[in-house]
């Protein structure tokens, strides 16, 4: 509701702006047309900021329940890097359920990280070199492990890359 008063002072404040600006050109004072432009700016100034400290920490909210429970529907189908991309879209607006995501966001990183890792393992030991590669740099997009830091310069060089 706010960000229609809003937008509404934000056509007001344009259309009273120019609306002096043509009146300044033709050699005109601005007068009233001035002082309600001003009139309108503050208008937009405190409708700004009344959206921003109320609708947008609501709509953030919303959003952080919303992420949660696709977060949660996805790690019951299975489908653990959906799910990690729904908790890292919690933002700190709702800081309980920001709190609440985070255990469960480094489990799914580890997770992902290990899984990359060891089909790194497994495509290298089958020659699929570059495939190797790429499996192990995605597995440190999700969590630096160390074993896959040890192993990065090896699979680097099997790749052909310095």
């Amino acid at each position: 509701m706010i960000g229609y008063a809003m937008y509404a002072a934000l056509l007001l404040t344009l259309g009273l702006g120019f609306y002096t600006m043509v009146r300044l050109f033709r050699g005109k004072g601005a007068g009233i047309w001035g002082k309600a432009t001003g009139a309108a700016l503050i208008g937009l100034a405190i409708t700004f900021v009344l959206w921003a400290k109320v609708e947008v920490p609501a709509y953030e909210r919303q959003q952080a329940k919303i992420n949660l429970q696709l977060g949660l529907q996805y790690l019951q189908a299975g489908d653990d890097a959906n799910a990690l991309q729904s908790f890292l879209r919690i933002s700190k607006f709702d800081q309980e359920t920001y709190t609440a995501v985070q255990p469960k966001i480094a489990e799914l990183q580890l997770k992902m990280a290990g899984a990359n890792l060891e089909e790194a393992k497994t495509l290298h030991a089958q020659g699929q070199h570059q495939a190797a590669l790429q499996a192990l740099q995605k597995s440190l997009e999700y969590m630096v492990l160390d074993e896959t830091k040890e192993l990065l310069p090896a699979y680097k060089a099997a790749a052909g890359q310095k």
